[in-house]
C-alpha cells in the first residue's frame, strides 16, 4: 500500500473503526498473569470495560464545534432547608429503583413520566432557571450543586431550539435550562444555600449565601455528562426519529442505555447510588439487572461509556498518530517497542511540563485517577494538551529502546528518568498491568503462548492500546511483526 493510501485508511479508522467496536470487559487471563508477575488479585477481574452505547461518533456529537457547555455548577430550587436536605441525605429521584425507572427524558420534560417514575432530579445551569420554581412571597432555598458525570443536559439532548414540521418544539421549558442528575444529588455535592425569604422576588439585599461545610472538595474533579441523546426517549411517532442523531436510538432498548449511563457515570455518587433491581418484585435475583435483598451490586474495575471515551479520541488531531505510524513503516521502532516507552514517556512529558501541574501532589492525584477513571484524568485531571504531548514524545524514546540488544537492555532503557508520581502510578492496577506487558515484550518475562496471542490479549488492557487500536491495523502488523515497508502493509 502507498504511503498516501495509509495515511488514507489511517483517517478512515479514526472515524469508522469505533462505530464498529463490539466492547467486552478485559479480563486478565490467569495464565498470563502469572507468567508475566501480576498481582494475583487482579486475575479474572476486569481492569477496564468501555461500554457500547450504540452510538457513533456523529450521533453524539463528538466534534469539538457540537460538544456543549458543560457548566461546572447547577442550581435547584427547594422549600425544603438545608437541615432536612441534609437529614434525608440531599435530594433523592422519586423513583431510587433503576429497574423500574423510566430513562425518558423527553417524558420527564414534558411531564408525561408518572412521578414515581422519574430516576432524575431537576437541576438548571443558572440560578434564574431555577428560581423559576421559587413560588413569590414564599420561602425557598437556592442550592448551588458541583456537577458529576451522572448530570445530563436536557437542552443539547432534545435538541435544544429544534422544531417539528408542524411547528412544535422538541423542548417546552427551554428558559429553565434543565439539567438533570440521574440518581439525585448528594448532600456533600452542595457548595453553598440561598435562602430566599420571598421566593423568586426576593431583593439581593435581603439574600444571604452560606457556604455547606459538609461539602465534598472530591467533586472538584468531576464534569457534567453533557448530551446523551440515546436517553432522549421520544414518543412514537415523533419526528426526531427520523432525523440524526436520534434516528440512530429508535430501535435501542431505552432502560438498557439507561442502566448503561448510569453504570458508566454513577462513580461520583457510588456509595449511595440507586441500585438496580427487577422491574418485578424487589430482590429478584433471578433478573439478570437484579440486586439481591440488602446487597449492593459494584462492578469491579473501571468501566467508561463508549461514546464519552470518543469525545475524548474526537477531540484530538488524528494527525497526532501520525509519526507513530510512519516510525513502524520506517522499522524505526515496533509496537512493542511503543508501549515499552509508554511509562517513560509519561514521565519525562511530565518533567518537561511540571510547571503547568503546579506541584507533586497535583501531579500525583492526576496519575493516580488514571486506575480509577481513564477518560476523566485524559480530559480533564491534566493539564491542556499534556496527552497528545506523550504520543508526541514517544518516537524518540521508543527508537531508543528499539536499538536496546537485550530484554534487560530494553527494560534499563525504557524505565529510565522515571519520577517518583509515575514510579507510584506503576503500583496502581492499571500500572501494574503495564509494567507486566513491559516485561512481556522486552522478552524478559517467560512466554507462555505465542508473541501475537500475548501481545493481543494484554495490549488493550492499558489505555495507551485501546487508544492506537482505534486508529491503526494493530492486528495485522502484530502478525506481521510489524514487517511493514513503505510501499505494502
Amino acid at each position: 500500500m502507498k504511503s498516501y493510501k495509509l495515511i488514507a485508511l489511517f483517517i478512515w479508522r479514526a472515524s469508522a473503526a469505533p462505530q464498529n467496536i463490539k466492547p467486552t470487559a478485559a479480563v486478565l487471563p490467569e495464565d498470563v498473569a502469572v507468567n508475566a508477575g501480576i498481582d494475583p488479585a487482579l486475575v479474572g477481574k476486569p481492569i477496564f470495560e468501555i461500554i457500547p452505547d450504540n452510538a457513533s461518533p456523529g450521533s453524539q456529537g463528538v466534534s469539538k464545534r457540537q460538544i456543549p457547555t458543560q457548566p461546572s455548577v447547577v442550581y435547584r430550587v427547594d422549600s425544603m432547608p438545608p437541615d432536612a436536605v441534609k437529614a434525608q441525605g440531599g435530594f433523592p429521584p422519586r423513583e431510587a429503583d433503576l429497574g423500574k425507572a423510566n430513562f425518558a427524558i423527553y417524558g420527564h420534560s414534558h411531564n408525561t413520566l408518572s412521578g414515581k417514575d422519574s430516576p432524575y432530579v431537576s437541576t438548571s445551569v443558572r440560578p434564574d432557571g431555577a428560581e423559576i420554581f421559587a413560588s413569590p412571597g414564599k420561602t425557598s432555598y437556592l442550592y448551588e450543586i458541583k456537577t458529576t458525570p451522572n448530570m445530563i443536559d436536557t437542552f443539547s439532548t432534545l435538541g435544544g431550539n429544534k422544531m417539528t414540521s408542524k411547528g412544535e418544539p422538541y423542548l417546552l421549558h427551554k428558559a429553565e435550562r434543565e439539567v438533570l442528575a440521574l440518581g439525585g444529588v448528594k448532600w456533600d455535592q452542595v457548595q453553598s444555600v440561598t435562602a430566599l425569604p420571598n421566593g423568586r422576588d426576593t431583593n439581593k439585599s435581603e439574600r444571604k449565601k452560606v457556604t455547606n461545610k459538609d461539602y465534598n472538595p472530591k467533586y472538584n474533579e468531576f464534569k457534567a455528562g453533557g448530551t446523551q441523546h440515546q436517553l432522549a426517549g421520544f414518543p412514537p411517532g415523533h419526528e426526531a426519529w427520523t432525523t440524526s442523531p436520534w434516528n440512530q436510538f429508535k430501535d435501542a432498548d431505552i432502560r438498557e442505555s439507561g442502566l448503561q449511563f448510569a453504570d458508566a457515570n454513577g462513580a461520583a455518587i457510588e456509595d449511595e447510588r440507586p441500585q438496580k433491581t427487577s422491574p418485578g418484585k424487589d430482590g429478584d435475583e433471578s433478573h439478570p439487572n437484579a440486586v439481591p435483598n440488602g446487597e449492593k451490586k459494584r462492578p469491579l474495575g473501571e468501566r467508561i461509556q463508549e461514546s464519552r471515551f470518543l469525545q475524548f479520541l474526537a477531540d484530538l488531531d488524528p494527525a497526532f498518530l501520525e509519526p507513530l505510524i510512519n516510525g513502524i513503516k520506517a522499522g524505526d521502532f515496533s509496537v512493542e517497542d511503543l508501549q515499552l516507552g509508554f511509562k517513560r514517556a509519561v514521565s519525562v512529558t511530565m518533567t518537561k511540563r511540571w510547571a503547568d501541574f503546579g506541584d507533586g501532589d497535583k501531579a500525583a492525584e492526576s496519575l493516580k485517577n488514571i486506575a480509577f477513571d481513564i477518560f476523566s484524568t485524559f480530559r480533564y485531571a491534566t493539564p491542556v494538551g499534556y496527552w497528545e504531548d506523550v504520543i508526541k514524545n514517544l518516537p524518540a524514546i521508543a527508537k531508543e529502546i528499539h536499538e536496546g540488544k537485550t530484554p534487560e537492555e530494553k527494560l534499563e532503557i525504557a524505565n529510565r528518568d522515571i519520577n517518583d508520581v509515575v514510579k507510584t502510578w506503576s503500583k496502581t492496577p492499571l500500572g501494574l498491568v503495564n509494567e507486566a506487558l513491559m516485561k512481556v515484550l522486552s522478552g524478559y518475562a517467560p512466554p507462555v503462548q505465542t508473541a501475537v496471542s500475548t501481545l493481543n490479549k494484554i495490549w488493550s488492557y492499558t489505555p495507551f492500546g485501546w487508544l492506537v487500536n482505534q486508529f491503526a491495523p494493530i492486528d495485522s502488523l502484530i502478525e506481521k511483526n510489524i514487517q511493514v515497508r513503505s510501499d505494502e502493509i
